[in-house]
Order: structure tokens, then sequence, then C-alpha cells
């Protein structure tokens, strides 16, 4: 299980602390486990491109001192039915975790693409 003492020198560390610890939380609150560890931390810190966008994670975007930017890192669950675990989880852009929200990642495919013929 992850401490959040384990990593504290890296300097993403503080962010992506408060992104499990807001995960926790909302594991709890919808009883789904969150199993996320010390070797999933070390992987998640050196993430810099979202999966599902193909853009470059911005670990210092921040709109306030509550609000992340569209660019900062989000932890996303994979099946959203799931839990956090190392398995389902990925380091991705926030607004793209906002956007997918509840869905797979085939829907959240589906709405780029059909976003992306309409606008275009």
């Amino acid at each position: 299980m992850y401490t959040p003492r384990s990593l504290s020198e890296h300097p993403r560390h503080r962010q992506l602390a408060k992104l499990i610890e807001n995960a926790t939380k909302r594991s709890k609150a919808s009883k789904r486990k969150c199993t996320l560890d010390d070797d999933w931390v070390r992987w998640a810190l050196t993430q810099d491109i979202c999966p599902l966008t193909g853009l470059r994670i911005d670990w210092s975007d921040r709109r306030s001192r509550s609000a992340p930017g569209p660019l900062a890192p989000s932890i996303d669950r994979i099946e959203p039915l799931e839990g956090y675990t190392p398995e389902n989880t990925r380091i991705v852009c926030h607004f793209a975790n906002i956007a997918k929200s509840v869905w797979t990642d085939a829907e959240f495919t589906l709405l780029v693409l059909a976003s992306a013929k309409n606008i275009g």
C-alpha cells in the first residue's frame, strides 16, 4: 500500500499524493477498492504523455489553488465501474478525464471522433 512519505523527495510527489488522497476518498464513498501502492506511484511519477489524447501532461498546470488546468495530471480508471487498482488506473490529462467521465475508452473515442467530424 502507498504511504505518503515513501517518495516524498520527488518534485511531483505532492501533487500525486493529493490525487491519490482524493481517489481514496472517492473509492471509500463508492465502496470500491483503492490499492495503489509505491510501485504504482513510482510509475505514475514518470508519466508525461496522456494515453487518451497524446498530449503532454503538464505537472505544473493550475488555474487556481483549487482548480487544476486542462493538461494537469489526473488519475483515470480505465474501467470506470472498477476500483483504483494498479491494473485499472493511468495518468491522463485532467480535461480528458473529465470528458471521459464514467465512459469506457471506446465510448470516449466515439465522442471525440464525432466531435472532430462535426467541427471540421
